[in-house]
């Protein structure tokens, strides 16, 4: 989640002409979301995405893991993708009520990723990597 948030959808623009497609993937799959943060549909990946990406997930556990551990290893990738997906959803949209003060913090940090500074707070299940790399988002 954190290397893809912030090394994938957080790249530098590239200017040259070659890039112009990639640039404009990366504003639909990223950029818009951005631009239009609490819009509810652009929270998450279509299945146009998110299928390709699952199967060619499980196919690079089968490529890496030995039987039986390639199987657990590619359900691993799926439930933290789907947790990924549940707490942005939550976080963005304010739809599950957001009773416990853990996914209001998660909220709270997000928010500050998409509204203060975009360079930091790219962990959204976890602000785990950001500590350790030095993106934690400021306090105010």
């Amino acid at each position: 989640e954190y290397i893809i948030h912030r090394f994938v959808f957080h790249a530098k623009r590239r200017r040259e002409r070659r890039w112009a497609i990639w640039n404009q993937l990366h504003y639909l799959f990223h950029g818009c979301h951005h631009k239009h943060p609490q819009e509810l549909l652009r929270l998450v990946f279509p299945l146009t995405v998110s299928v390709p990406v699952g199967y060619a997930a499980a196919r690079a556990c089968s490529a890496v893991f030995a039987s039986g551990y390639a199987e657990f290893a590619a359900a691993g990738f799926q439930f933290g993708y789907l947790t990924y997906d549940m707490t942005h959803y939550a976080v963005h949209g304010n739809l599950f009520g957001l009773g416990d003060h853990a996914l209001k913090r998660r909220r709270v940090k997000h928010l500050r990723h998409h509204y203060d500074d975009h360079t930091s707070g790219f962990g959204v299940t976890s602000s785990a990597l950001d500590a350790v790399c030095g993106t934690l988002p400021r306090t105010h």
